[in-house]
């Protein structure tokens, strides 16, 4: 079988999270997806943040930051919610800020910062 190794695409901080991921998948469902090697990232980057429902205070200092004032979200500024009903509640937390989408709306479209 022939293997792409090498992710051109997103940043090492992406690739190594994905990769986390599907650890944890080969962990609990071992036969649901085929053993690759792992991916590698070429570029440097941080890693993702991820936001639960139970931590709203985090939330809102990353939106926030510091002085209480919401942060700027231009075109290439994406929030990515599951679902609808999480889009909702994220907007009664924290109001009308940025471009939230659901998962599947996000489906193909490129930002800077997710």
């Amino acid at each position: 079988m022939f293997q792409l190794a090498i992710n051109y695409r997103s940043h090492a901080g992406i690739v190594d999270c994905a990769h986390s991921i599907i650890d944890l998948i080969m962990i609990f469902w071992e036969d649901s997806i085929d053993r690759l090697s792992p991916e590698m990232g070429i570029v440097d980057g941080v890693k993702p943040v991820f936001f639960n429902n139970e931590d709203h205070a985090q939330l809102k200092r990353f939106i926030f930051g510091d002085r209480g004032k919401p942060i700027e979200f231009g075109a290439q500024q994406c929030i990515i919610v599951r679902n609808e009903t999480a889009r909702e509640k994220l907007r009664q937390q924290v109001g009308e800020v940025g471009l939230v989408l659901t998962v599947y709306e996000s489906k193909g479209l490129e930002f800077n910062d997710v």
